[in-house]
C-alpha cells in the first residue's frame, strides 16, 4: 500500500510538472543603455529605462519578441519582430 501511495504522488508530481511546462510565459527585460536614471522612462518602478524587450514562448517555441523604446518619456507601441523559432 505505501508504495502504491508513493507511486501516486510521484504520478501526481511528474505530471503536474509537465503542465506547468507547457504553460506560456513571457520575459521582459528593461535597458537602461545609458545607465543615467534621469533619462529614459520609468517602467515597473525602474527609471531611466530606454529599451524594453519582451519574448512570449510556449512549449520550448518562440512566439513573439517585441520592443518599446523610450522617446520624450514615452514607450513607443510595441513592435514586432521575427518569431516562430524553437
Amino acid at each position: 500500500m505505501r508504495l502504491a501511495t508513493c507511486a501516486a504522488a510521484f504520478l501526481f508530481v511528474f505530471l503536474s510538472a509537465a503542465h506547468a511546462a507547457a504553460a506560456p510565459i513571457t520575459i521582459t527585460t528593461l535597458i537602461d543603455s545609458d545607465a543615467n536614471s534621469a533619462t529614459g522612462c520609468a517602467v515597473a518602478g525602474m527609471a531611466g529605462v530606454e529599451q524594453v524587450i519582451r519574448v512570449s514562448a510556449d512549449q520550448q517555441i518562440v512566439r513573439t519578441i517585441s520592443r518599446q523604446s523610450c522617446v520624450g518619456h514615452t514607450l513607443t507601441p510595441a513592435v514586432e519582430t521575427n518569431a516562430g523559432w524553437p
